[in-house]
């Protein structure tokens, strides 16, 4: 049986969802396509333009399920709806490979046809970053309480967009990072916790925000207190250093987001 899993981005998800689902035929990953820019030039020929970024994926799963009455069939609906909502998150597919995972973007859902009041086909779209996603890098790396880190990274593969976790500390006033041997900030965070406690902050490299995560489970988003552009922050191919420096002590974790075409 082929089977699916989807981590929905700011909850967690208990349900099985391949007890509510058959997934029909294995899906056609579609391949990673470079968005090219086409000029026509006077002498008639092209010129394409090759920019090194990629249009986003979709996969598409077809699928059913058979319920034992019409009550069952409704609930079966429910449970489906609630595992997908939201449309971000993590996408693996465990069948095919299973260590890597895909960042969802949007999910659609279409039901296709119900017969008999208890089945259905119906089709789940997901829009995904044109990027897998290694599962070996999925968790942080934690670094102890300090005031100065240094982050070493060794990327083998395409350039990645980490996310830089601060966890709450009310002293904390200003937050630097600069690249190792270079005298100019990188990217600053000025008074990230004046007026807010939550549990921690995401630098989200991939998103461009500040993403603010408080006890109860909610998050909010802020830019305004930063400088300097979060591109900086992207770790390149190869070896590399980021030097993080805190006015008082503080813990951070960095979640490095390895990723391959």
């Amino acid at each position: 049986m082929y089977k699916i899993i989807f981590l929905p981005s700011n909850r967690t998800n208990d349900t099985d969802i391949n007890k509510y689902i058959k997934v029909g035929t294995r899906p056609i990953i579609p391949s990673a396509e470079e968005i090219v820019n086409e000029i026509k030039l006077g002498d008639g020929t092209t010129y394409y333009n090759h920019t090194g970024n990629y249009k986003e994926r979709e996969i598409e799963l077809e699928c059913n399920f058979v319920a034992k009455n019409k009550v069952e069939w409704m609930e079966h609906c429910r449970i489906i709806q609630e595992y997908f909502k939201g449309g971000t998150g993590k996408l693996i597919l465990p069948n095919d490979d299973n260590e890597v995972y895909w960042n969802v973007k949007h999910i659609e859902i279409e039901m296709n046809d119900r017969w008999m009041g208890i089945g259905t086909h119906f089709n789940i779209t997901f829009t995904v970053d044109p990027y897998r996603y290694l599962r070996e890098y999925e968790n942080g790396e934690t670094y102890e309480p300090h005031a100065f880190f240094n982050v070493h990274s060794y990327n083998f593969y395409e350039p990645s967009k980490p996310i830089i976790r601060l966890y709450y500390e009310s002293n904390v006033t200003d937050f630097e990072i600069v690249k190792d041997g270079v005298a100019d900030t990188l990217f600053k965070l000025d008074e990230p916790f004046v007026n807010l406690t939550p549990l921690y902050i995401d630098v989200d490299v991939e998103d461009r925000v500040l993403r603010y995560h408080y006890q109860d489970g909610t998050t909010d988003t802020h830019t305004e207190n930063t400088v300097g552009d979060f591109d900086n922050l992207i770790i390149p191919n190869g070896s590399s250093v980021l030097n993080m420096t805190s006015d008082y002590v503080c813990s951070i974790e960095v979640f490095r987001r390895y990723r391959k075409l």
